[in-house]
């Protein structure tokens, strides 16, 4: 697959399916997180083996989810950076040059970008972008 970008509209029509996936994804590494802290413990090594299959398949399965449906976004050109803030990227060109569109969720549209070195701390707004496009 190769990298495509995104224009600042085509990022933003993906907002509010970005917003229900990142809530899914947010559940779902909750629940992986509830999984890893289960400790079960017993005497009867039968029974210790079938709740630790039973438990790692839980755990892979919800794993297989979160990054399946990762990957779909990844797909259409959301990066996710930061699942617990909800963070996410979009390649994008600007002058001739690759930068990255930077929204997070919660934010109606897309009011951020950075460069493709610095991350999200080196955030700027996208009215830079667009005084310099007029």
């Amino acid at each position: 697959m190769t990298k495509f970008y995104l224009n600042l509209y085509e990022a933003e029509t993906l907002i509010p399916k970005l917003e229900k996936a990142i809530l899914r994804l947010k559940d779902l590494n909750r629940a992986i997180n509830l999984i890893e802290s289960i400790e079960f413990e017993t005497n009867n090594e039968y029974l210790q083996v079938l709740n630790e299959l039973k438990i790692n398949k839980s755990y892979h399965k919800l794993n297989f989810l979160l990054y399946k449906e990762i990957e779909e976004l990844f797909k259409m050109g959301a990066i996710i950076k930061d699942l617990n803030e909800g963070i996410v990227d979009f390649y994008s060109i600007f002058n001739s040059r690759e930068i990255l569109l930077c929204w997070k969720c919660g934010e109606k549209d897309i009011k951020f970008w950075h460069e493709v070195n610095s991350g999200f701390g080196g955030r700027k707004p996208i009215a830079l972008l667009r005084n310099k496009i007029d």
